[in-house]
């Protein structure tokens, strides 16, 4: 007869172990080989060539915007600030302009703003410019401007956007000044890093000449 007794060590070793010790052993060999791959590539120098460009690749930069395109809808020298509507209201909040107003549209995102619009501020009242913000978002939207920059300058609220088109405010924080009888006599070129229009000579002059026009 044959002998169908099996052994105690057989009958406690459990089932499917010897897959799982072959698949662990093929795992192992697998890893050893992909750590052999990454130690002898980089000595090929075509890879290390390779390797290295991707490494040191420069990030991928944003194209320059055309500022010169953007202008294209602005409005000409001597646009009069209109006397209805959102104009208006600019004109109620500013009062009666000793040499000239500068109107910043801040668009309607307080967070999105970089422009150092406190410092434009205290720079138009030392010289005898009054200073509107003009915001397409809601009164909400004006408080939040208030109290992330600190200025006591009146916001007038566009909410069609109907003189933010007017004035073509392309980007947020673009200022624009008119003179005390209220034509545009400068607007900002571009936002290049959003700088100080106090500091542009054509503004300085556009200032000198405002009370005259």
């Amino acid at each position: 007869m044959p002998n169908t007794t099996t052994s105690a060590s057989e009958e406690s070793r459990p089932r499917g172990s010897g897959r799982a010790s072959y698949a662990g052993a093929l795992l192992a060999v697998l890893l050893a080989l992909i750590l052999i791959l990454f130690w002898l590539l980089p000595k090929d120098p075509l890879v290390r060539a390779r390797l290295d460009a991707w490494l040191h690749a420069p990030p991928a930069s944003r194209p320059a915007p055309d500022w010169a395109s953007m202008r294209r809808s602005d409005p000409p020298a001597g646009f009069e600030m209109p006397n209805h509507g959102v104009g208006a209201a600019v004109r109620a909040a500013a009062g009666p302009l000793r040499v000239g107003c500068l109107v910043v549209s801040v668009g309607d995102c307080a967070s999105c703003l970089s422009a150092d619009v406190e410092g434009w501020e205290r720079s138009a009242r030392r010289r005898g410019l009054t200073t509107v913000f003009l915001t397409t978002g809601k009164p909400a939207a004006a408080r939040q401007f208030r109290e992330r920059f600190r200025v006591a300058a009146p916001f007038v609220v566009d909410p069609g956007g109907s003189l933010s088109t007017a004035l073509n405010a392309a980007w947020n924080g673009r200022p624009y000044l008119f003179s005390r009888n209220w034509r545009l006599v400068w607007s900002e070129p571009d936002a290049a890093g959003q700088r100080d229009p106090f500091r542009d000579p054509a503004f300085q002059r556009a200032v000198e000449r405002g009370a005259d026009q």
